[in-house]
């Protein structure tokens, strides 16, 4: 849970708007969860029909697909090549860290990707796969920015929350790559910095460590698509007065 205070909301400035000057980019205000936010969260994807895919679950798809596409003797040299770039980008994968595996998933320069685009075309059950993580982030960037958001900056409209949290006719104006961040981010808002828990760290009486230990593991479910892209439309700022 992250440790911060429930009345100080985080800006958060999605990649992708350089080419702006910095009073027309566009930010979300994301509130801190409270008590129940992760779980109310998590019921909230789950409500939509997301399910997490992992990579290691698309990579082993990935390995059928070819092994089906290219099973003919004739094609064993070819196998074997694609075989070793799966192979490579799965030991790269394994080694990086959470930050580091984001970007070599999001990178277009390795092999794999023309991997991906191969089996795509004729393997089921990976396409599937694809699909399922594709929607899980999709739903995970609409329930974060329904749940979280309670302000924007230069926002396509006017900002508003209803009962449930933001509408649905305000969450369509945000862009998906931004919906996207937004539901990377927070995964974030869930894990407390250092500085945060030896802050709020209290031992109890006659305890030999008050300081609690937290760890949880980075979503090993990451899009490929949609983030960082650019936003296009109005620049007016607005402010909550809900």
């Amino acid at each position: 849970m992250k440790l911060a205070h429930p009345d100080k909301p985080e800006r958060f400035e999605p990649l992708g708007q350089d080419h702006l000057p910095e009073h027309k980019r566009v930010a979300y205000l994301l509130a801190a969860p409270g008590l129940y936010a992760k779980a109310e969260f998590e019921r909230a994807i789950r409500r939509a029909g997301g399910c997490v895919v992992r990579e290691a679950d698309l990579l082993a798809a990935l390995e059928d697909g070819l092994a089906a596409l290219l099973g003919d003797p004739d094609d064993a040299a070819t196998l074997a090549i694609m075989q070793g770039h799966v192979a490579d980008y799965r030991a790269r994968i394994e080694a990086a860290s959470p930050d580091e595996a984001v970007l070599l998933v999001l990178g277009v320069d390795h092999p794999i990707a023309r991997v991906r685009e191969i089996v795509a075309r004729g393997h089921a059950r990976y396409n599937e796969l694809e699909a399922d993580r594709e929607f899980y982030w999709e739903a995970r960037g609409i329930e974060a920015a329904r749940l979280f958001v309670v302000d924007w900056e230069n926002g396509p409209a006017p900002f508003r929350r209803g009962p449930r949290g933001v509408p649905d006719s305000l969450l369509a104006l945000i862009p998906e790559g931004h919906r996207t961040a937004i539901g990377f981010k927070a995964g974030q808002l869930f894990q407390p910095t250092l500085a945060e828990v030896k802050n709020s760290a209290s031992p109890s009486p006659g305890s030999s460590s008050g300081t609690p230990s937290s760890s949880e593991a980075t979503a090993s479910a990451i899009p490929r698509k949609g983030r960082g892209k650019r936003t296009t439309g109005n620049s007016r700022k607005s402010r909550s007065h809900a």
